[in-house]
């Protein structure tokens, strides 16, 4: 699962999920997105061995970055087609 989630993250589209989001950047995102993730604190978290042995639910979390990337950013936009073509 870490080589997918180092796979992902190396991918020309995905500079926008691999570090959190700047909150000064853009203020709103924290109103609009309650459960914040990128594709560091994924690799962190497999790392850490916090997700054990399963891989659903660093999946899961991969999902999350993406999804969230959709719920902020208008459709049409570059971010929300980069999260739909990661994904």
């Amino acid at each position: 699962m870490r080589a997918l989630v180092r796979y992902v993250a190396q991918q020309p589209n995905a500079a926008p999920f691999r570090l959190p989001v700047d909150v000064e950047l853009y203020p709103q995102y924290a109103a609009v997105v309650t459960e914040p993730m990128d594709l560091r604190a994924v690799d962190r978290r497999l790392d850490a061995r916090e997700y054990g042995r399963s891989h659903k639910a660093a999946l899961k979390d991969v999902r999350r970055v993406f999804r969230n990337a959709r719920l902020f950013n208008l459709p049409g936009s570059e971010i929300y087609g980069a999260a739909h073509r990661l994904e």
